[in-house]
């Protein structure tokens, strides 16, 4: 598995709407602490996503990936501090996605 693969406890998907289009990413949180020293991560944008019957794998444009368990889709206390810290600073341009998506058929727009 490569540096960067993550594999994350809990997660939920953000939708940043800004001037340029609408991004999104993962908001992930760890079991221990990553070498940046957070126990938390948030992703560059998506570009797309595989899946199976119980992860989905986010790809995004930094070339990183998120296997991300189907089941763990929660804004834990171990991430609900950081997306609230998020939702303070962006305001109306930031919003958490509902988990009742299917992620694999969902329009993922990406602008470079």
């Amino acid at each position: 598995m490569s540096d960067r693969t993550y594999l994350p406890i809990c997660w939920v998907l953000i939708k940043v709407t800004e001037e340029e289009g609408t991004h999104y990413r993962v908001l992930a949180g760890f079991e221990e602490k990553l070498k940046h020293g957070d126990d938390w991560r948030i992703s560059k944008d998506i570009i797309r996503v595989e899946g199976d019957k119980e992860t989905y794998t986010f790809h995004c444009s930094s070339g990183s990936c998120y296997i991300c368990k189907k089941k763990e889709y929660d804004l834990s206390s171990q991430i609900h501090h950081v997306s609230r810290s998020l939702l303070d600073q962006k305001g109306h341009k930031c919003e958490i996605m509902k988990d009742n998506r299917d992620w694999l058929n969902y329009e993922w727009s990406y602008i470079k």
